[in-house]
């Protein structure tokens, strides 16, 4: 899927609620919004942790999980990256 010389790429990382990994979703323009893989640890430069506030609210009005906070930031080469 991905080789080295991609690295790094801009991604948006988060906990995945169903296998516990961190979902790695890419911000690449050839693949944004997709999930390329799955990690244990993840190594990102020039990460910015981002919370959509009306996500949260949902959250605690439904009082049901979703993804609504993540860190952005560029991957780093990584290591035990499933896709």
């Amino acid at each position: 899927m991905n080789n080295l010389s991609d690295y790094p790429i801009p991604v948006d990382i988060y906990r995945n609620l169903n296998n516990g990994k961190l979902s790695i979703k890419s911000r690449r323009t050839k693949d944004y919004g997709i999930v390329i893989g799955y990690a244990d640890t993840v190594c990102l430069k020039n990460v910015e942790f981002v919370v959509w506030e009306s996500s949260r609210k949902r959250v605690i009005r439904e009082e049901r999980k979703n993804v609504h906070a993540f860190a952005r930031g560029m991957l780093q080469n990584p290591e035990n990256f499933s896709h």
